[in-house]
């Protein structure tokens, strides 16, 4: 077999005719070095192995005097790794910290191993993070969705995480969200009890009569609009998309909520400067869903925690914009 290897880390390999005969991806794990047969047949689904300008699978029988063009890739570091990203942290010790997770961001890496997550942020950031969850998520105790804003609790020791957990499990730690929801509440005060369901394969979720898993939230009108009201919702269980789900369900979804059923995806106002030919001035692109507040016991030493996250800027434009009276273009 003779072997050519090119500037780009690709490799040609010829079939002698001791080779005939065999299945490729077999073949493969004995020709490339420090290879094993699942690493073959994923490059080999990712199109990156060919004879003849033909893209081969697993299976192919080799013949004599095949050239195969192989593409070597080279693997990337297991886990995710540190990235100079600037962190707002509202508070640190030995044992967790409490950061202001800005919207668009999110927690850690999904499977398309994007970067620029939080998870990077506190590697490079923190001295040590509990390792006690999968590799992905160091630290991470509880999620907030990419584009919602706000407090986050980190665990930076496997003690910590463990305590941690265990509150969220049994409902010991109390959270305030604010949100600018579509339209009026028609209770003022309430309390939605309805179980909530993953949509099929997608990340979507929707209120269910039975089955489910049983999701609660209580909430509040702040101050109410027009066209949206302010609100500080208090869910009382944690799951995917509960308050944009309730909200919803109750006929006010979250504003710019492009996800479950609002009709715009930005929140814009007139430009003052500009009154003769109108321009529209965004202040919002995306959900108007802040995590405002979160109460625990130290997981530690027990002392009584709380704290608060400022509203994100986007969100204090809208409701400033709001509070001035100041009208939506659609």
């Amino acid at each position: 077999m003779k072997v050519f290897a090119l500037e780009n880390k690709n490799l040609i390999l010829i079939v002698d005719e001791d080779s005939i005969g065999q299945r490729l991806d077999k073949w493969l794990v004995g020709k490339i070095e420090n290879s094993s047969r699942s690493k073959i047949q994923a490059n080999l689904k990712k199109g990156l192995v060919s004879i003849d300008q033909k893209i081969m699978k697993a299976n192919y029988i080799l013949k004599l005097s095949d050239e195969v063009h192989v593409e070597i890739l080279e693997e990337s570091p297991a886990g995710p790794q540190p990235e100079d990203i600037p962190l707002e942290i509202i508070f640190e010790d030995d044992f967790i910290l409490v950061i202001n997770k800005p919207a668009g961001m999110m927690v850690h890496e999904n499977n398309h191993n994007e970067k620029g997550t939080l998870v990077n942020a506190l590697l490079f950031y923190a001295c040590s993070l509990a390792t006690a969850a999968e590799k992905e998520r160091p630290g991470i105790v509880h999620r907030l969705d990419k584009n919602t804003s706000g407090i986050m609790l980190v665990a930076k020791t496997d003690e910590a995480y463990f305590k941690l957990v265990d509150d969220f499990k049994n409902r010991k730690i109390e959270k305030e969200y604010r949100a600018l929801v579509v339209g009026k509440v028609s209770q003022k005060n309430g309390e939605i009890d309805a179980n909530i369901v993953r949509v099929g394969a997608q990340s979507k979720m929707k209120v269910i009569d039975f089955g489910g898993k049983e999701s609660f939230t209580r909430y509040e009108v702040a101050e109410e609009f027009k066209e949206v009201s302010y609100m500080k919702v208090y869910p009382k269980t944690g799951r995917t998309h509960q308050i944009r789900v309730h909200m919803n369900s109750i006929g006010n979804p979250i504003l710019c909520d492009d996800l479950y059923g609002h009709d715009f995806k930005e929140y814009c106002v007139p430009s003052k400067n500009n009154a003769e030919n109108i321009k529209k001035r965004v202040l919002l692109k995306r959900h108007a869903l802040h995590a405002y507040a979160i109460k625990f016991d130290h997981p530690i030493n027990g002392e009584k925690m709380d704290f608060v996250a400022d509203l994100a800027l986007d969100f204090k434009s809208v409701l400033m914009s709001l509070r001035e009276g100041e009208k939506r273009i659609k």
